[in-house]
């Protein structure tokens, strides 16, 4: 990085690595002389920038005081603005995040794999990350202890933007990138003390048998439809047998109660803009940068009638052992009909306990 804070691509030849690996200290400043200035080209640029710099066997380095605090050279870009603009592929990004959401690893090609990582700035805009092979391993540690780790600050440096159906997607580059995740760094603790604290969702929750029925009523599907109860909290034991697919599989939540919001209506004799992103707003909490969620409607059966139930997110992500982050990443990459067969066939698997709430204001023709 220059004085100006702007950042230019150097080159040190193999031959000469030997010299230089023994001066160069990272985030420390230098005087060089006597280096060559080439075109920026070949197949992976790692910065935008039209040239860059050469080092031959006599260059020279004087090392100087730092002329300011980013020792790394960050160049950070708003979330908001992935949604604006289009960068090219010769163009890397810096980014800063909160970790809100980890995917599981997806299988592609020749035992490859890639995993979504779902990133918020500190005013909670999303941003979706992909990681391929040993990139995407990096986050098993943290998916596993994620309940321990609460808060996890990522920082992307000279990362790429990929586009999949015109959707901006961050991921890891072939060679200059670096990733620092919850470093000791001034940017993360800064980052911290600005944002709310947010964990990984959904996560996966594991119940155990007396909470799950206390103060329940065991209820046939039959009974549930004939109970003329006004609300009562009741389990069932019946068998999912078909998924409703026309109504739908997600909603777009609150991120701090899970209620349902709602896009804002435009203003009368507003101007349509196409980089304008909609608005939602929550009745508890106000305006709300939503989070989709799971609500897939299911029809159970058993010996006594059928019936339809609403499952929500903790309950379907329990039921097919895949995040919403998943579900979603498989079908944006064209594997809708292997993926909804899959998810049948592990939903309709045997039967199934299922405790819900019944508001007698739920009308008969919903059931």
């Amino acid at each position: 990085m220059l004085t100006k804070g702007n950042r230019i691509q150097a080159t040190i030849k193999r031959d000469s690595m030997t010299k230089f690996a023994g001066l160069l200290e990272e985030g420390a400043c230098y005087r060089i002389r006597n280096f060559g200035v080439g075109e920026n080209g070949g197949k992976y640029p790692l910065l935008p920038h039209k040239y860059k710099i050469n080092f031959f066997k006599n260059t020279s380095l004087t090392r100087m005081n730092r002329f300011d605090t980013n020792h790394n050279g960050f160049k950070f870009e708003p979330f908001l603005r992935f949604s604006t603009r289009r960068w090219s592929e010769q163009e890397a990004v810096d980014i800063i995040g909160t970790i809100v959401s980890i995917g599981d690893p997806i299988p592609f090609g020749d035992n490859q794999e890639r995993r979504t990582v779902i990133l918020e700035d500190a005013e909670s805009h999303p941003l979706e990350c992909t990681f391929f092979d040993n990139w995407a391993d990096m986050f098993n540690d943290i998916n596993d202890n994620r309940e321990s780790l609460g808060h996890v600050v990522i920082i992307l440096q000279l990362a790429k933007v990929k586009y999949w159906n015109e959707k901006s997607q961050v991921g890891n580059a072939l060679f200059g990138m670096k990733i620092y995740i919850n470093s000791d760094l001034p940017e993360i603790v800064a980052f911290k003390e600005s944002c709310k604290i947010n964990h990984y969702s959904p996560e996966k929750t594991v119940v155990m048998t007396e909470s799950f029925f206390e103060r329940a009523c065991k209820k046939t599907v039959g009974a549930i439809r004939d109970s003329d109860a006004v609300r009562y909290y009741f389990v069932v034991y019946a068998k999912i047998h078909k998924i409703h697919k026309e109504h739908g599989w997600q909603y777009l939540a609150c991120r701090k109660c899970n209620t349902a919001i709602k896009e804002q209506a435009t203003k009368a004799g507003a101007r349509p803009s196409a980089s304008k992103k909609p608005t939602y707003k929550c009745e508890a909490h106000g305006l709300q940068v939503p989070v989709p969620k799971y609500k897939v409607i299911v029809r159970v059966i058993d010996d006594t009638g059928s019936a339809s139930l609403v499952r929500f997110d903790k309950m379907v992500h329990n039921l097919v052992d895949a995040t919403f982050v998943t579900i979603e990443a498989y079908l944006r990459h064209s594997c809708i009909a292997g993926l909804m067969e899959n998810d049948r066939t592990r939903f309709c698997r045997g039967k199934t306990s299922f405790a819900a709430f019944f508001p007698a204001s739920i009308p008969a023709s919903q059931w």
